[in-house]
């Protein structure tokens, strides 16, 4: 008998349709990633001195360390200045004797291990005794201070993703990475974005639009100038003599600062929430100094139970505590946290040393019979330490000061619709009111209501805000205004990619608006591979074929792309070099169901009918209620 292609799985309609998963196939050479030039690092404020500085140059810690050494040595040893590095060996924070971690959802075990001085992970799933599926990936870097968790990072191409596994200090165990729990493990797929860069790393350089293209990374944690802002023009002015100091050099004191702009050096990264941009601008052009809220506003889900707090909630939860209410502004966060020195050895005294520089203890009075038990410590009674609503294994300070009268711990993410509080202003305006639906929406919880919280007032939010909502809803009837503009008016590459999305809703033509998004964003991988899928479902194959290369060129084992490009080869007749591609992307993910039902398709076209009876095998274990998987099988036992 004779197989051919006609005999494709109806299923392959949904090629179109698979969710994106990136997965490495090759070996690796060993060199230690790229990031900050050493030449920069060993010279410190030589480096800069050796080339010209502007004003509003960023010049890194370690120009700063020149002048200000004794802080900068100290501030390496806190938790920011511990934030991100290059994993090694004798790290005495994480135990990397004996990791094992098994996530029962995805049936994957996960180990590690040291190979000369590169740390590797290893994903694995049994059938037995017998390996079925291993992909390892080394670890570039190290994400966290150590005070809490120690995440892993892997670099290709420049693209940065996260590992499935963490370190949990304080518990002393391996477990999977926060957000992979409970069925979302996205493996070795997760990007690493620039909002989360943004808060455990200085010194990096950012590809616009791309989500996690970092062209460099720095290597000394959170760096100076997050808190102090740019110190181009104080190193400039520095090293002129002291006779032509003009005394103006620029550089941020944030204890200098008034309250809520001092507030907002710390809720840059310690208020956490849901970010609302304001229209036009983007968070990583805050400096310190300057008005948060004229960046983005931050609101909180509010939540029946008072005592739940996520981990970065340090901000929030202190601005509803009555000590800070109280003070006319005098206390704040450096009241009790110096962030150039790493947290003491005995941090019950030197907290409770800080509570009395204010209170005395006979404040507490009579009543307060659990004294003796918490050993007279204030902070133990008032400011309880719990486990945060965000991240497993993880127990954090509640920084809401306040007679704690239950503590229990309601579960975030169970109560109904949430209401939005906002802590990064006095009030927020009625825009921002609206977008916090819609972000809350799209990166937190897919639940109707909220859109249709926007879409009471969608006509009054800008047009880019707009084609989110759109999109995001599934809504059918798109004003035709909205999807008209030509692409060459269109500036924001995310909203052309909306234009060609709504545009394909209404049966009109996307692809130059495809063309305008990847023009605009040409490191986004998404896009380029959006086009290329657009030209292969017009059937214009060679030019699927080589935006398809593009990406796997970069992402060598982006899923889909593998897939779509085994595809074409296989409607062309080049059915080995198909079974080549397709075999890759099963070999970096064994639960994709649609990659082996081409392979059976190519084998059927090879006339390997053994080899596609044991795939379709395969595929009827993982899914036993398919009726078309165990109809062709019966066909091929039929047919032998």
């Amino acid at each position: 008998m004779s197989w051919r292609k006609n005999i494709l799985f109806g299923a392959s309609s949904l090629l179109f349709l698979s969710i994106v998963f990136f997965f490495q196939f090759c070996e690796e050479k060993k060199e230690k990633p790229k990031s900050i030039d050493p030449e920069i690092v060993a010279q410190g404020g030589e480096y800069f001195r050796s080339r010209e500085i502007k004003d509003h140059d960023f010049v890194g810690s370690r120009a700063c360390g020149d002048c200000h050494f004794a802080i900068y040595e100290s501030y390496l040893k806190t938790g920011k200045g511990r934030a991100f590095h290059q994993p090694f060996k004798n790290d005495s924070l994480v135990d990397f004797s004996d990791i094992h971690v098994y996530d029962e959802y995805s049936d994957f075990h996960y180990t590690g291990f040291w190979d000369d001085d590169f740390f590797y992970v290893n994903e694995y799933r049994l059938r037995g005794t017998d390996t079925v599926h291993s992909l390892t990936r080394r670890v570039d870097f190290v994400i966290g201070s150590g005070n809490q968790t120690r995440s892993f990072l892997y670099q290709k191409n420049g693209y940065l993703f996260e590992i499935p596994i963490t370190w949990y200090v304080n518990k002393e165990i391996w477990d999977l990475s926060p957000g992979y729990e409970e069925g979302a493990n996205t493996r070795f797929d997760r990007a690493m974005g620039l909002q989360c860069i943004n808060c455990h790393n200085s010194g990096f350089q950012f590809e616009a639009n791309s989500l996690n293209l970092f062209h460099d990374l720095g290597l000394e944690g959170i760096g100076c100038e997050k808190c102090h802002g740019p110190g181009g023009k104080h190193v400039m002015e520095m090293e002129k003599p002291k006779t032509e100091q003009s005394g103006d050099s620029e550089i941020v004191n944030p204890a200098k600062l008034p309250l809520s702009l001092r507030f907002d050096v710390c809720r840059q990264c310690h208020l956490e929430g849901v970010t609302v941009e304001k229209a036009g601008k983007h968070f990583v052009n805050f400096l310190p100094g300057e008005a948060l809220n004229d960046y983005w506003e931050v609101f909180v889900p509010l939540s029946e139970e008072s005592n739940n707090f996520g981990f970065a909630s340090h901000v929030e939860r202190l601005q509803q505590s009555q000590c800070f209410l109280n003070s006319d502004g005098r206390m704040n966060c450096t009241t009790c946290h110096d962030p150039h020195k790493p947290l003491p050895k005995n941090k019950a005294v030197f907290y409770q040393e800080k509570c009395l520089s204010c209170h005395e203890m006979e404040d507490c009075g009579e009543e307060h019979f659990s004294r003796e038990e918490a050993g007279d410590n204030c902070t133990s009674c008032h400011m309880p330490t719990g486990g945060t609503t965000d991240i497993p294994h993880v127990f954090s300070t509640d920084h809401h000061i306040r007679v704690v009268k239950d503590d229990s711990r309601g579960e975030q993410g169970e109560e109904g619709i949430k209401e939005f509080a906002i802590f990064s202003s006095s009030e927020a305006n009625f825009r921002d009111k609206v977008m916090v639906n819609l972000e809350y929406y799209e990166k937190f919880k897919q639940e109707p209501a909220y859109l249709e919280r926007v879409a009471q007032y969608v006509d009054s939010i800008e047009w880019s805000a707009r084609l989110k909502y759109y999109y995001l809803s599934n809504e059918e009837k798109i004003p035709p205004q909205d999807i008209q503009m030509k692409p060459s008016e269109i500036n924001d590459p995310y909203s052309a990619f909306y234009v060609a999305e709504l545009r394909k809703r209404s049966q009109l033509n996307g692809i130059p608006y495809f063309k305008r998004a990847r023009e605009l964003a040409p490191h986004n991988i998404e896009f380029v591979y959006r086009l290329g899928l657009e030209h292969m479902n017009g059937n214009h194959w060679d030019k699927a074929k080589a935006l398809f290369e593009e990406v796997l060129n970069k992402i060598p084992w982006h899923e889909k792309a593998l897939v779509n490009y085994g595809f074409i080869l296989q409607g062309e007749g080049h059915f080995e070099t198909a079974l080549h591609i397709t075999q890759r992307a099963i070999d970096n993910n064994p639960n994709y169901l649609l990659a082996r039902e081409n392979k059976v398709n190519i084998l059927l076209n090879l006339d390997r009918r053994l080899e596609a009876k044991a795939e379709l095998d395969i595929l009827i274990e993982m899914a036993p209620d398919n009726a078309q998987y165990q109809a062709l099988r019966n066909s091929l036992l039929e047919a032998s």
